[in-house]
């Protein structure tokens, strides 16, 4: 009796993972992709996630919001905004963060662990930044799913 059936991540998990980054990396020109802890942010890895940004904001019919790609850009913007307006902007312990009402969106690839969650974190901030859904909610994943599918009309999911 071993320990197969409890193994969490599994090795089918992991072929997947790798055929589903090889795939991406075919698609969008031989990116460095790094399993594991995070990935590198090359020029070919930020320009793949703004043109991943553009690619969904025309799905969805909206004007692309200006992305921060690294955490120090977007620990400048919390300074200058605590010296301007005194206001308190909380700790960043995530893959991507909104701020719909300041016209931008945060994509931090470097804590990303693979080109799939990537792009499901992009995809993830830009249905925050069309509107609000709670993250747990089915509504929220319909449209994650429908986004990737580009089943989306004039702005609407269909």
């Amino acid at each position: 009796m071993g320990n197969h059936g409890r193994v969490r991540f599994g090795w089918n998990r992991l072929q997947k993972i790798t055929k589903y980054n090889e795939v991406l990396r075919e698609e969008d020109g031989g990116l460095d992709v790094r399993e594991g802890a995070g990935m590198k942010l090359t020029k070919s890895k930020r320009q793949w996630v703004l043109n991943k940004v553009n690619f969904y904001s025309d799905i969805l019919g909206i004007e692309p919001p200006k992305v921060f790609l690294t955490m120090s850009d977007y620990n400048q913007w919390k300074a200058d905004k605590r010296s301007k307006k005194g206001e308190r902007v909380g700790r960043t312990e995530c893959y991507g963060v909104c701020h719909k009402k300041d016209g931008f969106i945060v994509i931090l690839p470097k804590s990303s662990p693979s080109l799939k969650h990537l792009d499901d974190t992009i995809r993830h901030e830009l249905i925050h930044y069309t509107k609000s859904y709670n993250h747990c909610s089915s509504v929220f994943e319909d449209r994650m799913k429908r986004l990737k599918k580009g089943m989306v009309k004039n702005g609407r999911f269909i």
